[in-house]
């Protein structure tokens, strides 16, 4: 786990994307928090499969925030375990 001092909680603005190694999820107030291996956590408010991201931790992946409101989000895994 990240050290919590540490981490940086933030969101993405549209065509912004993200890279690094999927560390933790966490479920905080009704806000997802994808926790990246660079101590650096990424909100997202608007993302339905929660199984894929969790089967996504300790790999290397993509996050990417579009401006499309019925697909706020690409997810994608850049590489295996």
């Amino acid at each position: 786990m990240i050290g919590q001092k540490n981490l940086i909680i933030r969101r993405l603005k549209p065509w912004e994307e993200l890279l690094g190694q999927l560390v933790e999820l966490k479920d905080e107030s009704g806000r997802l928090i994808l926790v990246l291996s660079f101590s650096l956590a990424i909100e997202i408010t608007d993302f339905l499969d929660r199984e894929l991201l969790r089967e996504a931790i300790g790999r290397k992946v993509a996050i990417l925030r579009t401006d499309n409101p019925l697909r706020p989000f690409l997810f994608r895994v850049l590489e295996g375990k």
